[in-house]
């Protein structure tokens, strides 16, 4: 797995979205978050909370499937 912060400050958008992503217990995805600004400056911390709620809350309602290796 690997992650960006995309422009933000470090730590504040990768890493948040991953740690969604393991505790979702969710594997082979891809998280993709486009954030638009609204002239609302949101700081380190609520960037982090709005980065790994919306990861969550993704991950919560996505369909899932089982996938099983066959021979």
């Amino acid at each position: 797995y690997r992650f960006s912060d995309g422009g933000e400050p470090g730590g504040t958008a990768g890493r948040p979205i991953y740690a969604a992503r393991e505790n979702s217990g969710v594997d082979g995805v891809m998280i993709v978050v486009t954030r638009y600004f609204g002239g609302t400056k949101l700081g380190t911390g609520g960037l982090v909370r709005s980065y790994a709620g919306i990861a969550a809350d993704c991950l919560k309602k996505a369909p899932t499937h089982i996938v099983k290796a066959k021979v």
